[in-house]
């Protein structure tokens, strides 16, 4: 796991998701201690990782949103 983190954090993945499907249980524990989460998809039992400077600018974005529906109301 450590040289596929390495091969990942390249420049030209560094903003890549990533994406697994576990195959036994073990694997499963794997990708939840390792921050994947499983998604909705038309691919059984797909999980994805993503980025933690991806989840941050998705959450300041739905901060914005949420600001700019409070302040449109008054």
């Amino acid at each position: 796991m450590g040289k596929a983190a390495a091969h990942l954090r390249a420049p030209r993945y560094v903003n890549a998701d990533c994406f697994a499907q576990p195959s036994t249980t073990a694997g499963r524990d794997i990708l939840l201690a390792t921050g994947f989460r499983q998604i909705s998809s038309c691919q059984p039992d797909l999980w994805c990782y993503q980025r933690p400077w991806k989840r941050l600018s998705s959450k300041a974005s739905i901060v914005t949103s949420m600001r700019s529906l409070a302040d449109a109301r008054q």
